[in-house]
């Protein structure tokens, strides 16, 4: 470790012997000793977006969707965050960051792919280069990735995004780039996303899995911000800069072996301004560099690595200076205001676990919505197994443990649960789904028509979905969920169909609650049970011809005939969906089920059963 009191010894340390040296003979010195040394960048602090070594860049399941660069697990496309203060009073217009094996003397350039070779040719004394090795799956370079045509620094109010602090950018509250409490924080300038726009995948943008595109879109690869003594933070955005990136190493060639340890890649960046920002002693300096698909920094294979980091007063192009006097080598050079210090950083393997989340699935079927009930009716129907309500309570089989599990009657009441040919009737029942499948679920119903023991049949409506039709035999069925249209999340409806002419013409396992049937119960309230919502379709989405199952089912209904149903008698041998959703978990799904029933005058007399068999099918 290289800490600021050592750097102080040493500084120290240098002017006693100069000033001891001085009065024996000033030719016997060596060059004065440059602004640099005596001057030196201090709380220096670079952080990593990512210590993994270059040449690992995958998630746990050794792909990469979800190690995109800038992220944890990706050594290859690097970010990396300097942070400093400054020790003199001058117009900073330029800044280099140049990665070396060691903190002092000759650099080269971390790595630890195949060494290049030189060797001096037995035919005509030329010399012969060795390419030095291509990164492989267990050694990689330290390389300074700039693209000249898309690199540029974050806006201003870019950079204020990225914060998502409206106060980022102003002294006083919000500072830290976090809150309206933290005035002072030096940790001021941290960011909460990185700019995505040059991602080919944005990390924030997850609709390919179901959840929310929450790319930000903006443009840019690093920023500059500095902050006065007097704040005791960052908080001033610094714009103007031009990035670049530039192999500088001074490593020598082993005169004995011809080998040497350069790598020959860009291990330097500087960023120039030709305005420049004024700076004065103990003032803040952050600057971040941002991984994107296209600029970042791949980290060394192996081992520790230090950065030198120099600030100058000129920016190499502008008032007569030229590149030299922005390189940190050259000798003397009277341009560099602060620096000659390093930040060190080491590579290290990522940390892989691995275990298993099994596949759950809990599906009930039955005629009662617990939802709808009392704490007292839920506790009577479920032999009080069940005292109150909770996240996601499976249907009950009926409103009392002692009723017949799952039985329907549909038909006039008062005539022995008949049909009419004049009326439609209606009943329902419910379902209700949980999976942690990734990949969602689809549910399919499974049965016959309504048939009596000699075989006769009341006609199936068919796949496509048809409004109740009275006169004209028909069995169908439908989710009873508000629309998509008219509200996303498809709540259930628990209205029934119109009473009229002293007639019901929808019944229900639940007609014999107190409370249950057409709403929720009084003593259900979603808002205080950890994870619960009201009983909804979404995100399962119904299947054409299957979700029209609201509205009125008889022209006496208020506002007349709108519901639709459809039923096919192959779902017998091939179920037939109908909801479905195919790219996220499935969070307590419900879906109530109506189904109606007509006659014509010449469908034989009996009594006619069917049942209906309701199948979940997670995809993983």
């Amino acid at each position: 470790m290289y800490k600021l009191k050592d750097v102080a010894k040493r500084g120290s340390a240098l002017a006693g012997a100069v000033g001891l040296l001085a009065g024996i003979c000033s030719t016997a010195l060596p060059a004065v000793t440059s602004a640099d040394a005596l001057n030196p960048l201090t709380e220096r602090s670079l952080s990593l977006s990512s210590s993994s070594p270059g040449w690992a860049f995958t998630d746990g399941s050794g792909n990469s969707t979800y190690a995109g660069p800038n992220t944890g697990t990706n050594g290859l496309k690097t970010g990396n965050t300097f942070s400093f203060r400054t020790s003199s009073t001058a117009t900073i217009k330029a800044f280099t960051f140049q990665y070396c094996t060691s903190p002092a003397g000759l650099c080269a350039a971390p790595g630890n792919d195949t060494p290049e070779v030189y060797q001096t040719s037995p035919f005509d004394g030329t010399t012969i280069t060795t390419p030095r090795g291509a990164d492989t799956t267990s050694t990689s370079d330290l390389v300074t990735h700039v693209d000249s045509t898309t690199n540029t620094e974050v806006s201003g109010t870019g950079y204020q995004s990225l914060t998502s602090d409206a106060g980022a950018l102003t002294t006083g509250s919000g500072n830290s780039g976090g809150g309206t409490s933290d005035t002072g924080d030096a940790s001021y300038g941290d960011v909460k996303q990185v700019p995505d726009a040059q991602d080919t995948v944005s990390p924030y943008d997850e609709s390919a899995f179901g959840h929310a595109d929450n790319s930000n879109h903006i443009a840019g690869n690093f920023v500059v911000l500095t902050g006065s003594k007097a704040t005791g933070y960052v908080n001033t955005y610094s714009g103007g800069w031009t990035l670049s990136a530039s192999n500088q190493e001074e490593a020598t060639i082993n005169s004995g072996t011809g080998a040497t340890t350069r790598t020959g890649k860009d291990n330097m960046l500087t960023l120039t301004n030709s305005t420049g920002v004024s700076l004065a002693p103990d003032d803040y300096v952050k600057i971040i560099f941002f991984g994107t698909d296209k600029n970042y920094i791949t980290n060394p294979g192996q081992g520790a690595f230090f950065v030198k980091i120099n600030d100058y007063d000129v920016d190499g192009s502008t008032g007569g200076s030229t590149s030299a006097d922005i390189n940190p080598t050259t000798p003397n050079n009277t341009h560099i205001v602060d620096g000659g210090v390093t930040v060190a950083n080491v590579m290290n393997e990522s940390i892989e676990i691995q275990t298993k989340v099994l596949e759950t699935m809990d599906f009930s079927v039955g005629t009662v919505d617990p939802d709808t009930l009392t704490d007292a009716e839920l506790s009577t129907a479920t032999a009080a197994q069940r005292t109150a309500h909770g996240q996601c309570d499976p249907i009950l089989t009926g409103m009392d443990p002692s009723d017949p599990h799952n039985v329907l009657t549909m038909g006039y009441s008062d005539g022995e649960n008949s049909l009419q040919t004049d009326n439609t009737f209606a009943t329902h029942s419910y379902w209700r789904l949980s999976s942690n499948s990734s990949g969602g679920a689809t549910v399919y119903y499974a049965g016959n028509t309504l048939s009596n023991t000699e075989g006769d049949k009341i006609a199936p409506i068919g796949n496509t979905a048809a409004f109740p039709l009275t006169g004209s035999e028909q069995f169908g069925l439908a989710l009873d969920n508000v629309p998509q249209g008219t509200n996303a999340n498809e709540p259930v409806s628990y209205t029934w169909a119109d009473t009229h002419n002293s007639i019901d013409y929808e019944s229900g396992a639940d007609s014999s609650a107190a409370s249950g049937g057409a709403a929720l119960g009084s003593d259900w309230n979603a808002s205080s049970i950890t994870g619960a919502h009201d009983p909804q379709l979404a995100p399962l989405v119904p299947t054409a011809s299957y979700g029209l199952g609201q509205g009125g089912i008889n022209s006496a209904d208020s506002g007349g005939i709108t519901s639709k149903y459809a039923y096919t008698v192959t779902s017998q041998t091939v179920p037939t969906p109908i909801a479905s959703e195919s790219t996220q978990v499935v969070n307590c799904v419900t879906g109530k089920m109506r189904y109606i029933g007509n006659i014509a005058a010449t469908t034989p007399a009996g009594i006619y059963t069917t049942k209906i068999n309701y199948i979940a099918s997670p995809q993983y």
